[in-house]
């Protein structure tokens, strides 16, 4: 869980880095039989049409140049 955390929240401040104002939220959300959690941030964000390669393993919707990762 804490890495799966620590990389939302990585990922959220990544593609947030070129916003003059980031904002990145995290936290609990209550549905009808139970609770799941959320990482939300105001970032690039991804065009829709590539919305099923968002979680195959070793995709990118942005270009490495536009956004780096950590040195």
């Amino acid at each position: 869980m804490h890495i799966a955390l620590s990389n939302l929240i990585g990922n959220a401040w990544k593609y947030s880095s070129r916003t003059p104002y980031a904002v990145l939220s995290s936290g609990p959300w209550k549905r009808t039989k139970e609770t799941v959690f959320f990482v939300r941030d105001n970032g690039a964000g991804f065009d829709m049409a590539h919305a099923k390669k968002l979680f195959t393993p070793f995709q990118r919707l942005h270009s490495d140049s536009h956004f780096t990762g950590p040195e």
